[in-house]
């Protein structure tokens, strides 16, 4: 329908594979090949271009031949049939390359917020994860039976030691109503403090060989764990040792040994050589990396499918294979600007992990570079087989979702 449009122009001129095949008048053209439309001389014109060639090709053949013999004696009008066939066979012409770079180049002068939109989603994905993972979690809902008898020194002294802005205690008069709470989803978890526990743990620590069974129970904390959300679960029983060891050196001072955890625990960390234990389960260094890996595999996907999608949806791929343009070339000039423009979402990533965030690395950070490059190739390389096989965005946007 596009060639019909041009109907009311003054001059028309149809081009197939870089060649100019006729141009004139619409009305004027259509009279000469009594077509009623332009559609049909166009289709015309191709018939005749491609006998042409195919001639052009037989005529190279019997010069060739010629040549051998000693012949040289050609028409000039039948070189310029062989020279238009060879120009527009070649397969890979740096020239048609450079001028699709430089279409790709003004349509990024042109829009350079795509290219703003496309960086901004990287960092903003890095800080949301750092945010969202590399925080502690605040306000954990914990249900406390203490039925210690009074003056509950130690049993009191151990809720104090464990952080309150992570942790906030429900007193509950019973043990039913705390592990009711914990079952009805109230509460994450619900501590029970039995009878005897100060006195018992006092023994227990003081003079342990003395402890007899029931000492050893009435000494232990009785956890009652929801652990339908796993992080919560794992971060309160977290917080709930991290208080725990607060209240052994406070009772151990209390005692006159201030070395008192380690005379109970036989265990201790010398020395950690990747991450820490402070923000253990919930730091941005165990998945930051993985996170890094993906999304540079993602993006460049993502770009290349887009990409390659809306130049079939807006038809400009027909237009560029009609001027000339050879799928070769059309898909060597799609890698490399992909491959220029993942080669900055590298290193900004990297600069945003590495430098912003601090995540601790090992190995040399060129060897990263190139680890993420050739995961980024891997983006490129599924994006436009998406592209080949999806018809439009939307569909490669499903799966990209999917993907992620």
């Amino acid at each position: 329908h596009y060639i019909e449009e041009a109907r009311s122009a003054a001059q028309v001129a149809f081009m197939n594979s870089g060649t100019i095949l006729k141009q004139s008048a619409p009305n004027q053209l259509m009279s000469e090949y009594q077509c009623s439309t332009l559609e049909e001389v166009f289709l015309q014109l191709c018939y005749q271009h491609n006998k042409d060639k195919n001639n052009a090709n037989l005529i190279e053949q019997s010069s060739d031949d010629s040549n051998n013999l000693g012949i040289s004696n050609i028409n000039p009008i039948e070189n310029d049939l062989i020279n238009t066939a060879n120009i527009s066979s070649k397969r890979l012409d740096m020239t048609r390359v450079n001028a699709m770079l430089m279409k790709y180049w003004i349509f990024i002068k042109r829009k350079p917020q795509f290219i703003f939109i496309y960086y901004t989603m990287v960092i903003i994905t890095l800080c949301a994860w750092n945010l969202i993972v590399g925080r502690d979690i605040n306000g954990i809902s914990v249900a406390v039976y203490n039925n210690d008898e009074s003056p509950q020194r130690l049993s009191r002294m151990l809720i104090h030691s464990i952080d309150d802005k992570h942790i906030t205690f429900v007193d509950y008069p019973d043990l039913e109503s705390a592990v009711n709470s914990v079952r009805n989803g109230r509460n994450y978890l619900a501590l029970e403090f039995r009878q005897n526990f100060s006195d018992a743990f006092e023994t227990r620590v003081t003079d342990p060989f003395s402890a007899t069974d029931e000492d050893v129970e009435e000494s232990l904390i009785h956890l009652y764990l929801d652990n339908s959300n796993a992080v919560i679960g794992l971060m309160s029983v977290k917080y709930l040792m991290n208080g725990f060891t607060n209240f052994m050196d406070k009772l151990g001072n209390e005692v006159g040994k201030p070395n008192l955890f380690d005379l109970i625990t036989p265990l201790q960390i010398t020395q950690i050589y990747h991450g820490n234990l402070k923000n253990v389960l919930n730091t941005f260094d165990v998945f930051g990396a993985p996170m890094l890996v993906v999304l540079v595999l993602l993006m460049p996907m993502l770009l290349s499918a887009f990409l390659m999608v809306t130049a079939k949806t807006n038809n400009t791929i027909e237009r560029v294979f009609v001027s000339g343009v050879t799928s070769h070339e059309y898909y060597l000039a799609h890698v490399v600007v992909n491959i220029l423009i993942s080669l900055g979402l590298v290193v900004i990533s990297m600069v945003v992990v590495f430098v912003v965030f601090n995540v601790e690395h090992q190995g040399s950070l060129v060897e990263i570079l190139a680890l993420l490059f050739l995961q980024t190739l891997v983006g490129i390389a599924i994006g436009l087989a998406f592209s080949l096989i999806l018809a439009d965005v939307v569909s490669v946007m499903k799966q990209f979702l999917t993907i992620s």
